[in-house]
């Protein structure tokens, strides 16, 4: 399964808001894209995650499930980017191990830094685990 953290905040927001048109509205895209990005998650996930028709949506019980698994999977990733962030500021190396399978989008992030960044490595580590160094 490859998910991307743009899939995972949809489906949060399409869950909170219960509202496709609402959801998108925040994202600053438009339902009918947003959609397509909660079809795409629903086809790699290989379920459904709501019921929905043109007046109502709802989280399946295979979306409620996944509900908490994935919002702390998000907040995983915003904490980790917001310490990067701040530690590549101070100019500092920090060597952070993430347990969020979604640790490869920290590297573009890290990238926009404001001293920039030197040099990032990122290597698996035991399927479930990744390991990023950053330099800065």
């Amino acid at each position: 399964m490859d998910c991307t953290s743009r899939q995972l905040r949809v489906f949060l927001l399409v869950a909170q808001h219960r509202s496709f048109t609402r959801a998108a509205e925040l994202l600053f895209m438009t339902p009918s894209g947003l959609s397509v990005l909660v079809r795409e998650l629903e086809n790699q996930v290989g379920f459904r995650l709501f019921d929905r028709t043109t007046r109502f949506v709802e989280p399946r019980a295979q979306g409620t499930q996944l509900l908490p698994v994935v919002q702390q999977h998000v907040d995983q990733l915003d904490e980790a980017v917001a310490r990067i962030g701040r530690d590549a500021q101070e100019g500092r190396l920090r060597r952070n191990s993430c347990s969020c399978s979604y640790a490869f989008a920290l590297v573009p992030m890290a990238s926009t830094t404001k001293q920039g960044l030197v040099g990032a490595h990122v290597a698996a580590k035991q399927r479930r685990h990744v390991r990023l160094l950053l330099r800065v």
